[in-house]
């Protein structure tokens, strides 16, 4: 660690240094403070996990009192208190360089949110805070937001993992009315329920600077959907959504977030993934995809989908003309799933990212081989822990010395033996347009 401070002190072309996980003994940190004071190129820092207290903490928010280059700090996983966050929030009140701060998990009490809200207030600098696994509800989400009302840089919060609940959410909500500048929030892996998302939607209707919204791994049920929709046929800024993992969602949920996809006309990229899709659900998302002319990305993983269901949505990308990435990932396509599939491909013009991670796909993929042969659009195609041998193998090589538009491949953990390797290397021979081709861990 005394080479690299020495080397800090002097250097002035090193911009980024990540010393992460590092068993870096407290010593060796001490002394990283003073060589940040003499080093004028560093912009970006890395202390992840490397069990920065109280001394040190305090000793770093001296630094970046007078530093004017720092600009990404990440202190996520140390084992500072109060005590070293009110001496970096004295620092921020200051400092005007730093943009990006991570401080998720850190076991941040009251006083300490309430230094760095107080921080919010005045700094102008900030854009991006990670908060995440803190324990920020109660009186803590109070200080947060009465910050969040007055601040006019922040751009991307995290606020994931905080045991945020519904009278949480209606406190942020007062909050979203009035800010104007937030445009990424992360809410996931908390406690909201369907009151939650009422305020929240109630807030969505008004604010006009969201465009990220992450509502994943909470308790929305359909009637929290209901108010959401609602919300989203007025909000003309949200364009990214992410629904992933609310397991409570049933097919009556998703007509009507389909209904409102067919009326709303700004939102680009839809996170559906964990959600259990029944034949009726995804009936009424594959017709609003029928005339949606705006989404253009969306993530169906882990939502059971079977032969029978691939289907329905096959038959939607037939006439759909703006989904360019979709994600079908740990689903059950195959067989017969697989040629439903392969049928859209040759009539959709506008895909050209699709994930078949781990569907069981064996020597159906011959089919959608036949496909790639004549299919120009498809750009990345991701094929990993399926059941594709040598058979595949041969198809998709033979696919890959005509094909004119597939520039990455990803066929790890299949069934791929030297014979597959010999096709795909005499294949890449003829193909000019492939860049990227993984294989690892083949089987």
């Amino acid at each position: 660690m005394k080479e690299l401070i020495d080397v800090l002190k002097v250097n002035s072309s090193l911009t980024s240094l990540n010393l992460s996980d590092n068993p870096i003994r407290t010593k060796g940190l001490k002394t990283l403070p003073n060589a940040l004071l003499d080093n004028s190129s560093l912009t970006s820092l890395n202390l992840e996990n490397v069990e920065i207290n109280n001394d040190i903490l305090i000793a770093l928010s001296h630094v970046l009192k007078v530093n004017s280059t720092l600009i990404k700090l990440n202190l996520n996983y140390n084992i500072f208190n109060n005590e070293g966050i009110k001496a970096l929030s004295d620092a921020l009140k200051i400092n005007s360089s730093l943009t990006t701060l991570k401080l998720s998990s850190n076991h941040i009490k009251y006083e300490g949110i309430k230094a760095l809200s107080d921080v919010l207030k005045v700094n102008s600098s900030l854009t991006k805070l990670n908060l995440s696994l803190n324990q920020i509800n109660n009186n803590k989400i109070k200080a947060l937001c009465d910050a969040l009302i007055i601040n006019l840089s922040l751009l991307n919060l995290n606020l994931s993992n905080n045991n945020i609940d519904d009278n949480d959410m209606q406190i942020l909500a007062n909050a979203l009315k009035v800010n104007s500048t937030l445009t990424i929030l992360n809410l996931s892996s908390n406690q909201i329920d369907n009151d939650g998302i009422k305020a929240l939607s109630d807030a969505l209707m008004i604010n006009s600077s969201l465009t990220f919204l992450n509502l994943s791994i909470n308790y929305i049920q359909d009637e929290g959907i209901n108010a959401l929709s609602n919300a989203l046929i007025i909000n003309t800024t949200l364009t990214n959504l992410d629904l992933s993992y609310n397991t409570s969602i049933t097919k009556n949920g998703l007509k009507i977030l389909s209904n409102c996809l067919i009326k709303n006309y700004n939102l680009t990229t839809l996170n559906l993934g964990g959600i259990i899709m029944c034949k009726d659900g995804l009936s009424a998302l594959s017709n609003a995809l029928k005339t949606n002319f705006t989404l253009t990305k969306l993530n169906l993983k882990c939502c059971s989908i079977d032969n029978t269901k691939i289907y329905i949505l096959a038959n939607a990308l037939k006439v759909n003309t703006t989904l360019i990435n979709l994600n079908l990932s740990s689903n059950y396509i195959i067989d017969d799933g697989i040629k439903y599939l392969s049928d859209a491909l040759q009539n959709n013009f506008t895909l050209t990212k699709l994930n078949l991670l781990s569907n069981y796909i064996n020597d159906s993929i011959i089919q959608l081989s036949e496909v790639l042969k004549v299919n120009s659009i498809l750009t990345s195609l991701n094929l990993k822990y399926n059941k594709i041998n040598d058979i595949g193998i041969k198809a998709l090589a033979n696919a890959l010395k005509v094909n004119s538009s597939l520039t990455k491949l990803n066929l790890s953990y299949n069934i791929i033996t030297y014979e597959g390797i010999q096709k795909l290397s005499n294949a890449l021979t003829f193909n000019s347009i492939l860049t990227d081709l993984i294989l690892d861990e083949h089987d």
